[in-house]
């Protein structure tokens, strides 16, 4: 930060992105196969952990996700002491769990579609071969 930006990169600031901003940042992320370091070196952002940050919430949210209002670090710290951890715990767990679920449907679905791209492509070659045989001129 400092080579690209001098004293001003590393000084400490409180900063609040739009969420078309943080985007913008991702798309660029995904589409170029950036680093976190070379993302938030690109766009001035201060840590790349504020670009994981972001792409983490897009990746559980979606897009909506980035568009939420700015949340003051005294309301989340006061909103988890109030909030017992196990409430926390079992809330993720049952993420976990849903998030598991989930991805083993995809993946039985991706091995459904693969059979059904190959028994497809299997039907159309019997079916062409079939064609042939019955075009050829017989023997007699």
């Amino acid at each position: 930060m400092y080579s690209r930006y001098g004293e001003e990169g590393l000084r400490m600031r409180t900063k609040y992105y739009p969420g078309d901003f943080k985007y913008k940042v991702l798309c660029d992320l995904f589409a170029n196969q950036l680093t976190l370091f070379a993302t938030a070196l690109k766009y001035g952002i201060p840590s790349p952990s504020t670009v994981l940050m972001w792409k983490r919430k897009y990746e559980a949210t979606g897009l909506c996700g980035l568009y939420e209002g700015k949340q003051l670090w005294t309301e989340s710290m006061a909103t988890e002491k109030k909030n017992p951890i196990k409430q926390e715990t079992g809330t993720s767990e049952a993420n976990n769990k849903e998030t598991r679920d989930l991805l083993r449907e995809i993946n039985f679905l991706k091995a459904e579609n693969a059979y059904l791209k190959k028994l497809r492509a299997l039907v159309q070659e019997r079916i062409a071969r079939e064609n042939q045989k019955g075009r050829q001129p017989s023997g007699n």
